[in-house]
């Protein structure tokens, strides 16, 4: 198993590569943050020479997800 640095990690184990219009977005306005589809965890990304997690923000009561969804 290879280790891919340009991944990014999510708590649930979603792997998600930021493409070129997410990073001129971080260069423009500083930071991203996107929502994990899978556990809806929102994840705030900064760029420095590459792309850092900064935040995780997990969702404190996940049976309101799964009821709603």
């Amino acid at each position: 198993m290879t280790i891919d640095p340009t991944l990014e990690y999510c708590n649930c184990g979603l792997t998600w590569r930021p493409k070129l219009y997410h990073k001129i977005v971080m260069l423009l306005k500083g930071e991203y943050t996107r929502t994990c589809p899978q556990c809806g965890t929102r994840l705030t990304f900064k760029l420095a020479n590459h792309v850092v997690k900064i935040r995780t923000e997990t969702i404190k009561d996940k049976e309101e997800v799964y009821k709603n969804g």
